[in-house]
């Protein structure tokens, strides 16, 4: 559950929120899962990414984690559902991770403007969060340029996207063409340490900045300085702030 605040008005409304999280080691993952679990109890949805393999999506209902534990797995990421959008019967479908080809997307929050982006990108979905993987991706087309570094292009595409976004949210963002890895804040709750992250506080975690844009180096070596690096900012349009 979490606190809506409207920043104006100063009226408070309880919803109920999801949870994401992050780590390169299972057992912390597990751990971390736990931390979460109780801020969405109708799904659960992974993804694991593989040093060799296409990447793994596990999307199941209620709040119950079955990970194996597979060789090569170098990162994983997970959400634990509320909804906050109307009550519905569990479907794949209708779960995070959400994706459009490359991108995928798994959200913590509330869009405002979820209906006028959905009929801008034509996305048939009841769930806010699915436009987003749309919107990365139609950005990026828009960016093409050979002479520009992919992750340039990532970085830029993730910030117009949520310039664009009302409400509140924090996601992770992954593209599997890249393999690279993204959080962004705005208003919903994120707190991180090295190459791990979620949205429920452990003892070892920091808030993330608000209208921040951050990649995970979750494959670099564990002596690297920067494992979780600001790469950009955006512009927040969140009437709300999280309790």
């Amino acid at each position: 559950m979490g606190l809506a605040t409207n920043k104006d008005s100063f009226t408070v409304e309880t919803i109920e929120m999801c949870g994401i999280f992050g780590s390169t080691d299972s057992e912390r993952f597990k751990t971390l899962y736990e931390l979460n679990k109780d801020r969405g109890s109708f799904a659960y949805g992974g993804m694991y990414i593989h040093r060799e393999e296409v990447s793994d999506v596990q999307r199941s209902e209620g709040n119950s984690l079955q990970l194996e534990d597979k060789p090569g797995r170098q990162y994983y990421m997970g959400h634990t559902q509320g909804p906050t959008s109307a009550q519905r019967d569990f479907d794949p479908e209708t779960s995070h991770p959400f994706n459009h080809l490359t991108w995928h997307v798994a959200h913590n929050g509330v869009l405002s403007n979820s209906k006028v982006l959905a009929e801008e990108y034509k996305v048939d979905s009841p769930v806010d969060s699915a436009v987003i993987p749309v919107m990365i991706w139609n950005k990026m087309q828009d960016l093409y340029d050979p002479d520009v570094w992919m992750w340039e292009r990532e970085q830029q595409a993730i910030q117009a996207v949520c310039e664009k976004l009302e409400g509140t949210f924090s996601c992770w963002i992954h593209n599997t063409y890249t393999n690279n890895v993204y959080l962004v804040r705005c208003g919903s709750t994120l707190f991180a340490s090295d190459k791990q992250f979620s949205s429920a506080q452990p003892g070892d975690m920091k808030p993330l900045d608000d209208g921040g844009i951050y990649r995970i180096f979750y494959d670099a070596d564990p002596y690297q300085s920067e494992q979780l690096r600001k790469v950009g900012e955006f512009k927040t349009s969140s009437p709300f702030f999280i309790l």
